[in-house]
């Protein structure tokens, strides 16, 4: 693996990955598209393998090369905060070649380098997994004693010696620890104050789910209902209902919750609800 990834790149890596790339994507800083040397590859060949190559292989990157537009994409009609904002990169296409072709080279490694506990990045892996677990973690941990909590406290000087070891520390402001409520208040205070984080009634979201089964479904019902109510009065339902009927359930309901409905069972009840919403019958078929 380590003598593939030292190789010289080749043209070959840097034609499949001009060929795999979308011909009508952004123009980045030199008002180019893919679909030109793509479309003109006999003429600029030679000169487009010299560049990338000598930026992959001698490792020399010119500096106009490495420009870059940053675009702000509204996610709402009337966005007032940063938060409704996308942002995008609009790279120059002789970068992007290069990027891609190391992408590429890296790729049939991805399942080695990476983690099995990191489930995204890879094929054959979601991220949906490690929604699952978390979880039945929380479902176990809600149900247990301190004793279940206090074992993983125990553990807090191994895993101090590892981070010391990988270099990878925890972001104490983003974390924050939840006590079943068998666990006596004083002891919810020691455990989270050797654990150097703050102590939360509850969490009520990983990874975008919530993880309290109870708030869950009604939760994203009320996303669904906002977003299905703002599209109405924009104007656009009747576009969606030009589309097919999964294209045009993914645009009216938020991203996020067509996500969770991919990690749990949604209650027949919950379903009826957003069919009525959506004024279509294709959630649950002929049933």
């Amino acid at each position: 693996m380590n003598l593939e990834l030292l190789r010289p790149f080749t043209t070959e890596e840097v034609k499949q990955a001009l060929d795999s790339m979308h011909p009508l994507k952004s123009p980045g800083p030199d008002g180019m598209s893919p679909v030109f040397f793509q479309h003109s590859w006999s003429v600029v060949d030679s000169d487009v393998y010299s560049c990338v190559l000598q930026i992959l292989n001698e490792h020399v990157l010119m500096h106009n090369l490495n420009h870059t537009y940053i675009v702000l994409l509204p996610k709402c009609k009337f966005p007032e905060y940063v938060s409704d904002f996308r942002p995008i990169s609009l790279c120059i296409v002789i970068y992007k070649l290069a990027s891609k072709a190391i992408a590429n080279q890296v790729k049939p490694f991805l399942n080695t380098l990476i983690s099995h506990s990191q489930s995204a990045f890879s094929p054959g892996r979601s991220i949906l997994d490690n929604v699952l677990v978390a979880y039945k973690v929380n479902h176990y941990l809600s149900h247990k004693h301190e004793e279940a909590f206090s074992s993983m406290v125990r553990k807090e000087e191994a895993v101090g010696a590892i981070r010391g070891g990988s270099g990878l520390q925890v972001n104490y402001q983003k974390s924050a620890v939840v006590f079943s409520k068998n666990i006596p208040l004083q002891t919810q205070v020691e455990l989270a104050t050797v654990l150097g984080v703050n102590r939360i009634t509850k969490h009520e979201k990983y990874l975008a789910c919530l993880l309290l089964s109870a708030a869950l479904y009604e939760k994203y019902l009320q996303v669904s209902k906002r977003r299905c109510g703002n599209d109405c009065k924009a104007g656009r339902l009747s576009v969606y209902l030009k589309q097919d009927e999964e294209s045009s359930f993914n645009q009216l309901s938020w991203p996020i919750p067509a996500y969770v409905m991919s990690c749990f069972i949604i209650p027949e009840a919950v379903l009826n609800k957003i069919e009525s919403i959506h004024g279509c019958k294709f959630l649950l078929g002929s049933r």
